[in-house]
């Protein structure tokens, strides 16, 4: 993968980092699971799962794919029909990727309210799921800066992996200073329709 990482905003890359885990764990908790340990990870290739859930933030001055990665094992099935209330033996394969896209919606959807005080000109995309091997088309990809989080359950079973890939259209444009700012504004418990 091409990346122009040194030339980021170091600020920017900070702020991006502690979002991401931020955003994650916000939208991994469940009554089942309240806490979460998220652990940055180095490069997206010491991610190893099954398929991954991508979507897009775009405005004028970027564009970053969102992407959960998850696997179809018994852990995952077990996270899924603790937050839909249904029983293991009970939950379809349709029913189990309906959730994971969900999830993914969740987590784009907080990324993008997040960044809304810095950027309010901002479109977000539909889910898309995808086996993992699609990931080096994505790799081929030049972006400005990527980074990447894995999440692992209180309980040890459950574990999600998230990333970020940013393309920048004019790096001078891309600030996130005013985002710890606007961090402590959000007002928690409102709802928000994307």
């Amino acid at each position: 993968m091409t990346t122009r990482q040194s030339s980021f905003p170091q600020n920017s890359k900070s702020a991006l980092n502690t979002l991401l885990s931020n955003c994650l764990n916000e939208s991994l908790k469940t009554e089942g699971y309240p806490s979460w340990t998220i652990n940055p990870i180095d490069s997206v290739d010491e991610i190893i799962t099954t398929e991954f859930t991508m979507l897009t933030v775009s405005s004028y001055d970027f564009r970053i794919f969102v992407i959960l990665h998850s696997n179809d094992d018994t852990p995952t099935m077990q996270y899924a029909s603790d937050a839909l209330n249904v029983d293991l033996s009970q939950l379809s394969a349709a029913t189990h990727r309906d959730f994971i896209g969900e999830l993914g919606n969740r987590f784009c959807g907080a990324f993008k309210r997040h960044l809304g005080p810095c950027f309010p000109h901002m479109g977000m995309s539909t889910p898309n799921r995808l086996h993992n091997e699609s990931l080096k088309h994505l790799k081929n990809l030049s972006f400005s800066y990527d980074t990447h989080v894995g999440a692992c359950s209180d309980n040890g079973s459950a574990k999600f992996y998230a990333s970020l890939f940013i393309s920048l259209y004019d790096k001078a444009n891309f600030s996130l200073d005013s985002l710890s700012k606007a961090e402590e504004q959000v007002e928690v418990g409102t709802l928000e329709l994307f």
